[in-house]
């Protein structure tokens, strides 16, 4: 399918009259982008200190106050902690790369810590991951009824492609309350470069766009818009995450 090309105005893509949908979609998209941004400078900042990975079982990418931190470490076996062996923190804009702190004597976590690595650990147990993906991230989120959702999404150590699909989302209340939220079925790859067409991608779970529909445009280095092609509608998430309703064309 051919689209037309996105020439960084956005008065070229929509127009200003077309309805911009979904807020909360676009917030929580923003969100995830932003834990994983999180996660990935976290993670660089330990691996250069060249840590003891028997210690770091889970990773949780989380926001404390003003402050982006990854706790990396273990579930305590009576799963009454999360065992902090490392903490990377810093600014996500990576003005300055993140600060590390080892902790010699694991941190005993307890809160939001422990509620997320507890969530990714049961979450893991039931999500359907593409056998074909060469590996997967995830993010938590804290919902306001008490539940931990648990965003996976594909992953590769490609830099001339990009990874979407084959994703979800695990909505964790304790071991006995999980809810399995599929997004996507199959595993898409997309050269990040060197297209003239913009990004787009088929819907049939969901017909609407999803969080990580708005993650994956807002994961772009830079962002670039992408279409989300429904049964009954085409929408356009632009690069600031914002998701846009486009006009049909009247039946035949």
């Amino acid at each position: 399918m051919k689209l037309k090309k996105e020439r960084g105005n956005r008065a070229n893509v929509v127009n200003a009259a077309d309805q911009v949908v979904f807020p909360e979609v676009t917030a929580i998209g923003i969100r995830i982008a932003k834990l994983d941004f999180t996660a990935w400078f976290g993670t660089d900042a330990v691996y250069r200190i060249h840590p003891d990975r028997d210690r770091m079982q889970y990773y949780v990418a989380y926001q404390d106050q003003e402050t982006w931190k990854v706790a990396f470490g273990r579930i305590a076996d009576d799963d009454a902690c999360f065992l902090t062996a490392y903490e990377a923190s810093g600014d996500i804009t990576q003005t300055k790369p993140f600060k590390v702190q080892g902790f010699q004597e694991p941190r005993r976590d307890t809160g939001w810590l422990l509620q997320a690595s507890l969530a990714i650990r049961d979450s893991q147990k039931v999500f359907p991951f593409h056998p074909a993906a060469e590996t997967y991230n995830c993010v938590v989120l804290a919902e306001d009824d008490g539940t931990a959702s648990v965003y996976w999404y594909p992953g590769t150590t490609n830099p001339d492609i990009r990874v979407l699909g084959a994703d979800g989302v695990v909505h964790v209340r304790g071991q006995h309350d999980i809810k399995i939220v599929q997004y996507h079925k199959n595993l898409m790859q997309q050269p990040r470069k060197a297209s003239d067409s913009m990004a787009a991608h088929t819907h049939f779970l969901i017909q609407q766009p999803v969080p990580l529909d708005v993650a994956y445009v807002m994961m772009g280095r830079p962002p670039e818009p992408s279409f989300v092609i429904c049964e009954k509608q085409t929408y356009l998430i632009w690069k600031d995450g914002s998701i846009v309703a486009l006009p049909q064309k009247p039946a035949q």
